[in-house]
């Protein structure tokens, strides 16, 4: 089992194993980025700080953490506190009060090969959305890709044909 850390002296997180309590044993680091944090949580594999900034880094790889992406609440920079809850970040803002944010991943397609593309994009905390495909963007007959996506380094992914013609994709949430 493992859990990020913030280490202020050097405003790093740390990733460590905790599966002996009493012992942390740290496993990986990654620069935070920011000055002093004010709250660290973690969900699924991500792990969310709060300092001035909200940042979120992949944590998937425990030896290997990364940056992911960041929020800067209304361009005011005092994110003060972060909660998740399914795929929802809270960040509580000194000016604003409480921002809410919405874990919407982006897909990413590429080809494989002349026959295969690969559509993919970030396992989120909750892992709740749909891959769906659709000839004509200017209709509405979307419909579910029945393959079932694998996670492959923290992405959910698809590997499809090309069918002829225009096809698009989006996801969807229930």
């Amino acid at each position: 089992m493992y859990a990020g850390v913030q280490s202020n002296a050097t405003y790093h997180l740390r990733v460590c194993d905790i599966s002996n309590p009493t012992n942390l044993s740290p496993v990986g680091f990654v620069n935070s980025g920011l000055g002093p944090q004010q709250r660290l949580v973690v969900a699924g594999n991500y792990a969310f700080l709060a300092g001035g900034l909200m940042r979120v880094f992949d944590i998937s790889n425990p030896a290997n953490p990364f940056y992911v992406g960041q929020v800067t609440p209304f361009l005011q920079l005092n994110a003060k506190d972060v909660a998740v809850s399914g795929n929802y970040v809270y960040v509580a803002n000194g000016a604003w009060g409480i921002v809410v944010y919405l874990l919407v991943p982006q897909l990413s397609i590429s080809l494989t090969n002349p026959n295969a593309c690969a559509i993919s994009w970030s396992a989120p905390p909750v892992n709740n959305f749909v891959l769906q495909q659709n000839a004509d963007l200017a209709t509405t007959n979307w419909a579910d890709v029945t393959n079932a996506p694998v996670l492959v380094s923290n992405r959910n992914q698809v590997v499809l044909s090309p069918a002829p013609g225009n096809t698009f994709f989006r996801l969807r949430s229930p």
